[in-house]
């Protein structure tokens, strides 16, 4: 917790809280204390508990799942190696790190990009991850697209209405507003539409709006996944497909 959500969740049944704050401050007074005991790095077991998340509550009320270092590690996994993902990516989102999405596909997998996906000769691989608060998107959407011009974003990710949501705003502004944003998208390869019931018109509105920013409208992908499988499960690109 944070002093700040301690004061309200208040206290009793015995529950110790331990605000984000002072544990952050012990460890700084840790290393600077000659005499202080050293704060070991864990090592769990892959069997070990990694950190409990809810399910969506879509069809019926949340449940806890329990997600394993194990079950973390093979879903990163698989998510670098279906978005091929390298050291040399960067990831923007304004997705919470509270939740699966996020949490998993967002902040983790930047995290764990193995060193031997890099050349030997050159150092250790930054992978970077740009996020912006949710509420910061919700109040502009736009902050979305601009962070992603700025940093020259490959990878993001976003339930489907966000990706609407986004045009709409960008189409409203006049012509001089948008070409005044100096936008450049052309950076983007993977754009993943999921969380959500995904609409088949959001590509192409999506790549309507953005196409003159470089923006490459193959590069929306429409996944799936669930708490229960950690978060990622299948993915692919935006197409149209004939049923007879």
């Amino acid at each position: 917790s944070t002093m700040f959500g301690r004061s309200r969740l208040g206290g009793g049944g015995g529950v110790r809280w331990l605000p984000i704050e002072r544990l952050v401050a012990g460890a700084a007074e840790t290393a600077e204390t000659p005499n202080a005991r050293k704060l070991s790095s864990p090592s769990p077991n892959p069997g070990d508990v990694a950190f409990v998340q809810y399910t969506s509550g879509s069809t019926s009320a949340p449940k806890g799942v329990v997600i394993t270092h194990a079950n973390v590690t093979h879903n990163c996994a698989s998510i670098r190696r279906n978005f091929r993902v390298t050291a040399a990516d960067v990831e923007v989102t304004w997705l919470p790190q509270y939740h699966d999405m996020g949490l998993v596909g967002a902040y983790l997998v930047p995290l764990t990009i193995p060193a031997a996906e890099c050349d030997s000769n050159t150092p250790p691989p930054r992978t970077t991850c740009v996020s912006v608060s949710p509420v910061a998107f919700m109040r502009d959407p736009l902050v979305w697209a601009r962070v992603a011009s700025r940093y020259r974003a490959t990878m993001t990710q976003a339930p489907d209405f966000a990706y609407r949501l986004c045009a709409a705003r960008f189409n409203a502004l006049p012509i001089h507003a948008r070409e005044a944003l100096g936008l450049d998208l052309s950076s983007l390869r993977h754009c993943l539409n999921a969380a959500e019931r995904i609409d088949p018109r959001t590509s192409a509105v999506f790549a309507a709006a953005f196409e003159a920013c470089g923006y490459s409208p193959g590069a929306m992908f429409h996944g799936y996944g669930l708490a229960e499988s950690v978060v990622y499960v299948c993915d692919g690109p935006s197409r149209s497909i004939s049923i007879c």
